[in-house]
């Protein structure tokens, strides 16, 4: 079977009271980011990650450099 690279996320807690989206952060394990690579067959379920950007976005935001 073919490995995959996870990073992982915290559970889905709480939504944000605006969007509606739940709000997950990066999950640590002795302060570093928790990852795994595991077999591609064990993947359930994928999820569709977006930035939290606040009230204001920048307009010099491009997808060359974002």
């Amino acid at each position: 079977h073919p490995l995959v690279y996870v990073e992982w996320f915290t559970a889905l807690h709480h939504k944000d009271p605006v969007s509606g989206l739940y709000v997950v952060n990066c999950s640590m394990c002795h302060h570093q980011p928790n990852v795994s690579i595991i077999s591609a067959d064990h993947i359930v379920w994928l999820c569709h990650l977006q930035a939290q950007c606040g009230k204001h976005i920048s307009g010099n935001w491009s997808s060359e450099n974002v």
